[in-house]
């Protein structure tokens, strides 16, 4: 008896398959090589520099003269120390190349202060105290225990706000700094 465990079971795809190199007839479709050929040589270039640190400069040319370049640290600093004869450790990255690296370092420095600001408003409002004002802040999206803890420091406060009134009225005949101990309905505040 045979045994059929081992047996390589058929594929329902072909796979990943060589492409035959030749020009395309189509022009739409050369185009569109063109695109993706280039963009994946570019990603090689730049994967290449990154892993071996060298300097890389690719210069292609689309089938209607569009110049197209790829370079690490710079395609312009590559070719010229490559042209002048210099070692390509001696290569100085441009001027244009310099100012887009300080620029990204300006907009990464501004993006981390906006988020340090916004993590640091946004503990002030979890907070209770200053600067924010803890009593203020929306509760819809509190559990209970939180509202309960809300409720008695309300209930202090209101109990603090009391005694400086009774304080303040013992000094002085009337209500306190012109304040009334009744609500707008007529109803005790100091009970």
């Amino acid at each position: 008896m045979a045994d059929t465990s081992k047996a390589p079971l058929p594929r329902s795809t072909r796979g990943r398959q060589k492409i035959e190199i030749k020009k395309r007839e189509k022009v739409e479709i050369r185009r569109v090589t063109f695109t993706k050929r280039r963009k994946g040589l570019f990603e090689k270039a730049a994967e290449m520099s990154i892993l071996c640190g060298s300097k890389v400069a690719i210069l292609t040319f689309s089938e209607g003269r569009k110049a197209f370049c790829f370079g690490n640290p710079d395609p312009d600093a590559v070719l010229e120390g490559y042209l002048n004869g210099r070692s390509l450790g001696e290569i100085e990255p441009s001027g244009a190349y310099i100012q887009a690296l300080n620029e990204s370092k300006q907009l990464y420095l501004e993006a981390s202060m906006r988020l340090e600001r916004e993590r640091t408003k946004a503990k002030c409002a979890v907070q209770p105290g200053p600067p924010g004002f803890w009593w203020g802040s929306p509760m819809d999206d509190l559990c209970p225990e939180e509202l309960e803890y809300y409720h008695n420091a309300l209930e202090r406060m209101m109990k603090t706000v009391t005694a400086k009134i009774e304080e303040g009225s013992n000094m002085e005949p009337g209500p306190a700094s012109g304040l009334s101990s009744l609500d707008p309905q007529g109803n005790n505040l100091l009970v």
